[in-house]
């Protein structure tokens, strides 16, 4: 979904019509308001029966708010749909689902994800985990849900190598960092789903500069691809509104351990600094 598609969202153009609405229109604009992703799953004859309006009453709503078509309505509501936006996620059957059936289509979901991407490693693998090993910086990147991905890669990484920051560091911008790296260093950047666009800029920027980038992202993150030097993707299927992250941080968690395999005795020497420094300074507490 483009920015110029986003402001002219459903809902916008129903709010901006709704004191204009007849009211055998109103149900099916409440219905739509509440759930829009719905109008990618029905058509405008089924959409009306579950809204309790006629069709001739669908139509004219169609029209009141602008649109040319029901298709053209339909296009926009499946755009929010591959966009990412929970909004357009959302279900009534989702909400009216018993929550034992919620359990086990969450465990079924979330296991397939990790199932299908893991499986599906590149045969790259040890060469990133290689780079990982010999690149004198490492600079995890993220953006909004994608940052709680690259921000624990950063904390599983810092327990075994030095020279690991996330990026761009408090009260800088991306810019400043970009000046510090160079082609012996790794860029490893998460994209998940709803990516801001400086992301895309941002990851430019490095491949110009020579900097190797790793890209961890979901398949609608390709045209990032040509920045990267490895792209792993991660399903991020989902049984509710927001996209799962855990396939996502599974790489991680492997990346991380095939790391410290990697790196043997250094890793551990690592991983002892780190815990003498934390029985000395009493940081935790059990």
């Amino acid at each position: 979904m483009t920015p110029d598609t986003r402001d002219q969202s459903i809902e916008a153009r129903i709010r901006a019509r709704y004191d204009h609405l007849a009211d055998s229109e109103r149900p099916l604009a409440d219905l739509i308001l509440s759930f829009p992703g719905q109008v990618a799953s029905y058509s405008a004859t089924e959409l009306a029966a579950l809204a309790g309006v006629s069709k001739a009453a669908a139509s004219r709503l169609v029209k009141k708010i602008g649109f040319e078509s029901y298709e053209e309505m339909r296009r926009i509501a499946r755009e929010g749909q591959g966009w990412g936006s929970p909004h357009y996620l959302n279900s009534p059957a989702f909400e009216r689902r018993p929550f034992d059936d919620a359990l086990q289509a969450h465990i079924a979901c979330e296991t397939e994800n990790i199932r299908a991407t893991l499986s599906a490693l590149q045969p790259s693998m040890s060469e990133i985990v290689a780079a990982m090993a010999t690149a004198t910086r490492i600079g995890c990147v993220g953006f909004r849900r994608s940052r709680i991905v690259a921000d624990y890669l950063r904390w599983s990484l810092v327990q075994i190598r030095q020279n690991v920051s996330m990026l761009p560091p408090a009260g800088e911008t991306i810019s400043e960092a970009l000046s510090e790296f160079d082609p012996a260093d790794l860029i490893v950047a998460v994209g998940l789903r709803r990516r801001i666009p400086l992301l895309a800029k941002a990851l430019s920027a490095f491949h110009a500069r020579g900097v190797r980038v790793l890209l961890i992202a979901d398949s609608t993150a390709g045209s990032l691809a040509a920045s990267a030097t490895w792209f792993l993707p991660c399903e991020g299927r989902s049984a509710s509104p927001f996209d799962s992250d855990i396939a996502a941080i599974s790489v991680a968690h492997f990346l991380s351990s095939s790391l410290a395999s990697t790196l043997g005795q250094a890793a551990r020497a690592r991983m002892q600094a780190v815990e003498q420094s934390l029985a000395a300074l009493g940081e935790l507490s059990d």
